[in-house]
């Protein structure tokens, strides 16, 4: 009995990663033998198992080779799609926080991966299951995933920042300093969008990160908030709390390969007066007509929502935390 609960958790297995179109070239494990050695992997977790020498680097070269090699690597959750593959979770994360270097990771379907509450923006410890590569992204099956403290989260964006300034250290060492200039941009945490004013957000150059390669225009248009958007949910907000929607247009101009855009409340942040990002999603019943996935050519409508501290004055960023890519949208 026991033999043929195993061969039919691995059958499970083997489908769900036909459904999810992920491909693998290496004929040294067998889908069938990954599908098991996934679920040993599950139900005998070891921090020790975890090889933290395979880098990103050495995975991206062939990940293929690498298959069924236990992993562990540390990033940010770029983007987090609940359910998008068959009935598994998917994240996109950013390894030590470099835009870079993202790698496509994903639940069991069987519900077995141990998953801290985490949202996009976190950073993350993933152990996981080399599998292979999709969409020029290494896949990782997640066996556990734990959520960083707040003291590694800022020697992980300090590392890499630092990655970032030595890159371009000496193509600017010889330029004027254009500080002021980039504080004057407009779009950035600074310097946000007004309402009805059109922004582009153009991500066909982020070579590995596919999941934004897509170019959008995004206009803000109205904001509703207070007892006026209590109206709109079933429920009401705790005591000190306010529910906050906004508005926004969404035109699609062309995304690579031409795939589906996906456009949520996942991709919008809603950060306070003070700098503070409110975390999660508003979970509640009742709400507006949220806006739609779309390919190119066509256009949505639609709000993002969340609940705020009465009285403040938040902006709403666009794939907030993506590095040089951001656009921030005042809200009055």
């Amino acid at each position: 009995m026991k033999k043929a609960l195993v061969l039919i958790l691995v059958s499970l297995f083997t489908l769900t990663l036909f459904a999810g179109c992920i491909g693998s070239e290496n004929d040294n494990m067998s889908d069938e033998e990954f599908g098991k050695a996934y679920n040993e992997a599950l139900e005998n977790f070891v921090y020790e198992d975890y090889n933290t020498s395979i880098t990103y680097d050495v995975l991206l070269r062939n990940p293929n080779s690498q298959k069924g090699k236990l992993v562990k690597y540390t990033g940010e959750i770029l983007q987090f799609s609940p359910k998008s593959n068959g009935d598994a979770d998917v994240y996109h994360i950013a390894v030590d926080g470099d835009v870079n270097n993202v790698i496509w990771s994903q639940t069991s379907a069987s519900g077995k991966s141990v998953v801290d509450d985490v949202s996009k923006g976190d950073i993350v410890d993933i152990y996981g299951k080399i599998y292979g590569i999709t969409d020029r992204l290494p896949v990782i099956y997640i066996v556990k995933m734990e959520k960083v403290e707040e003291s590694a989260k800022e020697e992980n964006r300090v590392s890499s920042e630092t990655k970032t300034n030595s890159t371009v250290e000496n193509s600017v060492s010889s330029k004027p300093n254009n500080s002021s200039a980039a504080e004057n941009k407009l779009g950035t945490r600074l310097n946000p969008f007004p309402l009805n004013q059109m922004a582009t957000f153009d991500g066909m150059d982020m070579q590995f990160a596919s999941a934004y390669n897509y170019i959008v225009e995004i206009t803000a248009v109205e904001v509703i908030r207070g007892n006026e958007a209590t109206k709109i949910f079933d429920n009401a907000p705790e005591e000190g709390k306010e529910f906050f929607l906004m508005k926004f247009k969404v035109k699609a101009i062309e995304s690579k390969d031409d795939r589906k855009i996906e456009m949520n409340n996942a991709q919008f942040s809603v950060i306070s007066k003070n700098g503070i990002k409110y975390s999660g999603i508003a979970y509640t019943t009742g709400g507006p007509k949220e806006l739609d996935d779309l390919y190119a050519g066509s256009e949505t409508e639609g709000y993002i929502y969340q609940i705020i501290d009465a009285g403040d004055e938040p902006t709403v960023a666009f794939h907030e935390g993506l590095s040089g890519k951001s656009i921030w949208f005042k809200t009055k």
